[in-house]
């Protein structure tokens, strides 16, 4: 999809960017991801007489998905800039949590009936390598059904005004610390790749550290 918008584009003289926050005076940019599980035509995620039509499947998905958040969280952010869209009342998550309907929340469940139950994953930016997304997304649910995990309670309300939530990572830093170490993340994707990934990543984090920003220049070029 990228690619093709950027060849599309590039017909019409324009670049088109898929940044995670382009300007500090606009929200971000999202890439969420909506998941379902079906078997044989049917959602094994809908059970009519279970609360909010969750079934006990979708639940342990549900349950997975959070417990896996902190530590896949820089598949869904892998950039620096990632973390600047993660900022309170920007309708991008900043805790850890489901909710129902819940925009504010990271993890939505939607559940309008058999055919269209569903769980929103709220965190992945537009930067999001939709592959590298897809795959954290199915390795916490997948982790959550084969242990039988159990979720707790939904988030309600504004959870931006909520305390003692779990926060997500601030930076890509944090992120990439916690993917090293995550076991769910090597059973799941493999050391190979957690190695390779997080190798990469320290890697633009030190180019990073060592960029002089526009942001710098305003701020100290006379001041200081």
């Amino acid at each position: 999809f990228k690619s093709g918008a950027k060849e599309v584009l590039a017909q019409a003289g324009a670049v088109p960017t898929f940044m995670a926050k382009y300007s500090d005076q606009m929200d971000g940019c999202s890439g969420h991801i909506h998941q379902s599980l079906w078997r044989d035509g049917e959602s094994v995620f809908w059970d009519a007489s279970a609360e909010h039509g969750m079934s006990d499947t979708m639940r342990s998905y549900v349950a997975g998905a959070l417990v896996a958040l902190p530590e896949l969280f820089a598949l869904f952010a892998p950039n620096v800039n990632s973390y600047k869209r993660y900022v309170s009342g920007s309708w991008a998550p900043t805790a850890a949590t489901w909710a129902i309907e819940n925009r504010t929340s990271s993890l939505r469940v939607i559940a309008p009936g058999p055919n269209g139950i569903r769980l929103e994953h709220r965190v992945p930016g537009a930067d999001v390598n939709s592959y590298l997304g897809f795959a954290a997304c199915l390795a916490g649910g997948l982790a959550g059904i084969e242990r039988r995990l159990q979720p707790p309670p939904p988030t309600s309300g504004n959870v931006y005004a909520a305390e003692g939530l779990a926060p997500l990572p601030r930076t890509l830093d944090q992120a990439i610390e916690l993917l090293d170490r995550s076991e769910l993340a090597r059973d799941y994707l493999g050391d190979a790749f957690v190695d390779h990934f997080v190798a990469m990543r320290r890697w633009e984090i030190e180019k990073h550290r060592r960029a002089v920003t526009e942001w710098e220049r305003r701020r100290y070029f006379e001041q200081v």
